[in-house]
């Protein structure tokens, strides 16, 4: 791509009045909609946000890159901005992807957000995100540590298409290649996995205050440690 439409570029242009505001949303709207590069892409949705461009044009573009962009780093960039630009307008397209999009990326991105919001618009969109991740990881208490550890595995896996809760094994194995992996997560509540992943299990599991309910499919004769704890339920 010419180096003249760089995002930073366009952004330099705007600041030294070199260029229209009309004028630079439209480019940054063509490289958004063209442009094969993911980091110029979400650098543009950055610039928007720099810019606090809120016209009905640019709230179309980027609700349609929120909903439908095949990249997940990119529609999780747009999270944050176009709450930001239009807190009003981006609840509806907010909603329809916590409900449909399962990239833990862009879960993230609006867990994040959510976190930091306080209104009665934005409560009722906290209530539908913690009901949603309840769904999806089947639990109902530390919804925001399974999501982390999804996200945490999407990272060190550079797989950015991970989904929430659909390859909880993969996680595991993650957790399994600390020394003492449930001493980092002392407060989990309950922990489901499947196949024979959890065979070896570290002694600190009998130390966990919080530890209520571990879902496998080996039976508790085979898991090393024994499980000391009477309170921990083996499923």
């Amino acid at each position: 791509m010419n180096r003249t439409i760089l995002p930073i570029t366009i952004y330099k242009n705007i600041l030294q009045n070199n260029i229209s505001l009309d004028a630079a949303t439209d480019i940054l709207i063509s490289v958004l909609e063209k442009c094969d590069n993911i980091q110029q892409r979400r650098e543009c949705i950055e610039v928007m946000g720099k810019l606090g461009l809120k016209t009905i044009k640019l709230f179309k573009v980027l609700e349609n890159t929120l909903l439908s962009d095949e990249n997940p780093s990119v529609r999780a960039s747009t999270v944050k901005h176009i709450s930001e630009l239009f807190p009003k307008r981006s609840l509806v397209p907010l909603n329809w992807v916590i409900h449909n999009d399962r990239s833990v990326v862009v879960l993230g991105a609006i867990y994040t957000l959510l976190k930091n919001k306080r209104s009665l618009e934005y409560d009722s969109l906290k209530k539908q995100m913690m009901i949603q991740l309840q769904y999806l990881y089947k639990v109902k208490k530390e919804v925001s540590l399974f999501l982390n550890l999804d996200i945490i595995y999407s990272e060190f896996s550079y797989n950015i298409n991970f989904k929430a809760g659909q390859q909880w094994h993969r996680v595991m194995n993650l957790v399994k290649s600390y020394e003492d992996p449930i001493g980092l997560i002392p407060r989990l509540y309950y922990l489901k996995a499947g196949g024979t992943l959890l065979n070896l299990l570290p002694h600190s599991i009998n130390n966990l205050d919080f530890f209520r309910s571990l879902f496998i499919k080996n039976k508790a004769s085979k898991i090393s440690p024994k499980i000391k704890n009477e309170s921990i339920k083996i499923h």
